[in-house]
């Protein structure tokens, strides 16, 4: 594991990260897909609770509401067995 830039914080967190993505592959989850997951986790509310900074080069703009986390999941997972096995050509 990557250690620059360690601090306490990253010393007590990031061990702790690696065994939860770990337990998630020993459960048939796809490396990536835990990650994903976790870092879709990581950037919401409860977990990010930052506001907006008020300097930003651009207001926040509404966007369009998006597919379900659920449904994210399954189109990564088809994303990545694609890269793996390439779809059916047709003849």
């Amino acid at each position: 594991m990557d250690t620059a830039g360690s601090t306490p914080a990253h010393d007590f967190i990031a061990p702790r990260l690696a065994a939860l993505v770990e337990e998630a592959t020993a459960h048939g989850i796809l490396r990536d897909v835990a990650v994903a997951v976790v870092t879709d986790l990581i950037t919401r509310a409860p977990f990010n609770t930052s506001e907006p900074d008020p300097l930003a080069d651009s207001e926040p703009h509404p966007t369009e509401p998006g597919p379900s986390a659920e449904a994210r999941l399954f189109q990564q997972k088809d994303a990545l067995l694609e890269q793996v096995v390439p779809p059916a050509q047709v003849i």
